[in-house]
């Protein structure tokens, strides 16, 4: 395992609510992560250093999830969830890991089996899940009207890059010339979900419980973080609403869904769809060439009621995932305590 830093000494301002608490909550997390440290120092075992690895990781998300909370909702429900470990520092962990099973992992490019489920009563959203289960829906098996539209509406070309839509390149001369006189590139240009379809599919009465209630948990988490009415919102085939999709080039579509890339919005608040674009540490050692870090970019639409633009509280509850995971270091590891990473649902392939 990569060196990795300690957890910052202090957090943020807070955005209200009791500073003081949250702040003593956080400091309960970076004194177990010292623990933990300290214990991957005597370990002597191979299964016990890797059993110790997952732990640091899953401690770190916790403070990560503190570090960048968008708003004081968000931070006192992950705060009230670390309480109620009553100190157990095997609790706090497993707490980690449901962040990690749930909130996370519900935004990578993925296949493969969902995590198993955890019923820990302390997590206090039995009840939302409960009610979450019986609205939940399956979208369709595609989606081409959406695929039509998101590239009418961002012009077929790549929000982040600019470059151009290949198919369309070589059917309209006029885009091509388009595409020529402004010496971009041309490549083809995918519908990327924010929030990822895989999460709505294959929800019918016929098929897992145990996928019904990973997807209900998802959304009561977003709720929970202060993302009111996004099960509604999202619901079945509402996922592959325009809201929910950016057109992105092959490899930033890629970047997008590994979280080696997301978008912030610029303060202030205005106009609403500013925002500017991120990527990890290791994905800036492999593309040292991209333009595009730290550019600033501005959503528009000539049709606000038929094509309307990104939700920016879907980008932003991305980008929360996509600060945890690599501040945490947890993007970076290999496998994960119950399951491959990159396996917990199937992933938006196009």
């Amino acid at each position: 395992m990569p060196a990795i830093p300690q957890l910052p000494s202090t957090l943020p301002q807070a955005q209200g609510g009791d500073r003081s608490n949250i702040l003593s909550i956080y400091n309960q997390v970076c004194r177990l992560e010292i623990t933990i440290k300290e214990k991957i120092q005597e370990a002597r075992f191979k299964k016990d250093l890797s059993k110790l690895e997952q732990d640091l990781i899953n401690c770190r998300v916790l403070g990560y999830l503190l570090q960048h909370a968008p708003n004081s909702t968000a931070t006192s429900f992950v705060g009230t969830q670390i309480l109620k470990c009553n100190g157990d520092d095997d609790q706090i962990i497993n707490l980690g890991k449901w962040f990690c099973d749930h909130f996370i992992r519900a935004f990578k490019k993925v296949k493969g089996r969902i995590p198993p489920p955890r019923r820990e009563p302390r997590h206090s959203v039995d009840e939302g899940i409960a009610t979450k289960i019986d609205i939940v829906s399956s979208t369709s098996a595609d989606y081409p009207s959406t695929r039509g539209d998101v590239k009418i509406r961002d012009r077929n070309r790549c929000l982040v890059t600019g470059a151009f839509d290949y198919a369309l390149f070589k059917k309209d001369k006029a885009f091509s010339r388009q595409a020529l006189d402004a010496k971009k590139e041309v490549l083809e240009i995918q519908c990327c979900h924010i929030i990822g379809r895989a999460l709505n599919e294959r929800l019918g009465p016929n098929d897992d419980e145990e996928r019904r209630r990973y997807t209900a948990t998802v959304y009561e988490i977003f709720e929970r973080f202060g993302y009111r009415d996004i099960t509604k919102e999202l619901k079945g085939e509402k996922i592959d609403r325009l809201e929910n999709v950016i057109s992105l080039g092959v490899t930033s579509h890629n970047c997008f869904d590994s979280l080696d890339m997301w978008l912030s919005r610029i303060p202030p608040i205005d106009p609403e769809h500013k925002y500017q674009v991120h990527f990890s540490a290791e994905t800036l050692q492999m593309y040292m060439s991209f333009k595009e870090v730290g550019k600033e970019l501005e959503f528009s639409t000539e049709d606000p009621g038929k094509y309307p633009l990104p939700n920016w509280r879907y980008l932003e509850l991305h980008a929360f995932a996509a600060k945890v995971a690599n501040d945490s270091g947890l993007v970076n590891r290999d496998s994960y305590s119950g399951g491959d990473l990159d396996n917990p649902v199937d992933g938006d392939e196009t």
